[in-house]
């Protein structure tokens, strides 16, 4: 049966009547409460809002609902590449395709080509949500340096426009739209290796004490994980150690307290380096206990979080500043 002439667009009378943005949003609106069935995503405002004012009148069916995971993913499949619509447009299916892939718990090789798809259509885009589900598919893999490579292309240069996608907050119920994303990063074990991924992570922990999201992030032990993650990187910054320096015996000779309290009292010459000695000699003590303190600390987070090499950690504080 042939539906040519019996299919409608509203956006082609919009055109004739010439009505502005805001015009047309009432239009659509009102004309939508006239309707029988009012076909939405669940979630649409202009659908909902249009069933609310028809008073009920309407029967409003969710388009997500209509057909079963099955029969949409072989739908999609069918009319996927046969359709002329526009490259976003079609990527957005790929999105839907991913999603029912993952309801139906295909292999992740084909979710991640639906990905792809959709990737290669807004190529060259800042459309970093496909990028995000495609990194958290990596991450799934353990592929950790794939991710970490893409995140230090991305910080180098696109960095603010790159961290306002990455934690945008959610408008229905104030939580992170991509919270299933940080999840996996906090399930890297030897997370260090990552300087960009701890990075991100940092970042992460201010933007839920900016905002005080109330996110399933919060989860205790993935929240505790965090905590232990910020505060390993934190003890770097405040320890202020330069980790290139010399390990031979004069280094070692001249770290010792004893002999920076020699080297004060040894400058003593005249009355005045006499009466300043008493104080540079405490600062000296109380500088030096507070280097061994954080120290001691740092050897702690060292070993519990299995830290590789100290040359991932200068990378990360450069960016970090």
């Amino acid at each position: 049966m042939s539906i040519r002439g019996k299919i409608l667009v509203i956006r082609d009378y919009i055109s004739k009547l010439q009505l502005n943005h805001f015009e047309s949003s009432f239009f659509e609106i009102e004309l939508m409460r006239y309707a029988s069935k009012i076909y939405g995503s669940g979630r649409s405002g202009f659908s909902n809002l249009a069933f609310r004012i028809s008073g009920g009148k309407s029967e409003f069916i969710s388009i997500h609902d209509y057909f079963t995971d099955n029969q949409k993913y072989n739908i999609f499949m069918k009319y996927i590449n046969q359709l002329e619509i526009h490259p976003y447009a079609k990527a957005f299916s790929y999105l839907h395709l991913y999603i029912i892939a993952n309801n139906l718990m295909l292999d992740i090789s084909i979710q991640k080509r639906m990905i792809e798809n959709a990737i290669m259509l807004v190529n060259n885009t800042r459309s970093y949500m496909y990028y995000f589900i495609y990194m958290y598919l990596l991450l799934q893999e353990e592929k950790y340096f794939e991710v970490e490579a893409y995140i230090k292309e991305k910080c180098t240069t696109d960095r603010d426009y790159f961290f306002s996608y990455l934690f945008q907050i959610d408008g229905y119920d104030n939580t992170l739209l991509y919270s299933f994303l940080f999840f996996e990063f906090l399930k890297i074990q030897d997370i260090i290796k990552y300087p960009f991924i701890c990075f991100i992570l940092c970042k992460l922990f201010d933007v839920i004490k900016i905002h005080k999201l109330k996110c399933d992030i919060n989860d205790k032990l993935y929240l505790e994980r965090l905590n232990t993650i910020v505060n390993f990187l934190n003890t770097f910054s405040e320890c202020n150690v330069n980790f290139n320096y010399s390990t031979g015996a004069v280094y070692r000779v001249e770290n010792q307290l004893s002999y920076k309290i020699g080297k004060i009292l040894i400058n003593t010459k005249d009355i005045k380096s006499i009466l300043k000695a008493p104080i540079e000699i405490i600062m000296s003590v109380l500088e030096h206990k507070r280097k061994v303190k954080f120290i001691k600390r740092l050897s702690i987070l060292i070993k519990n979080m299995l830290c590789p090499l100290l040359n991932h950690i200068q990378i990360f504080m450069r960016l970090y500043d």
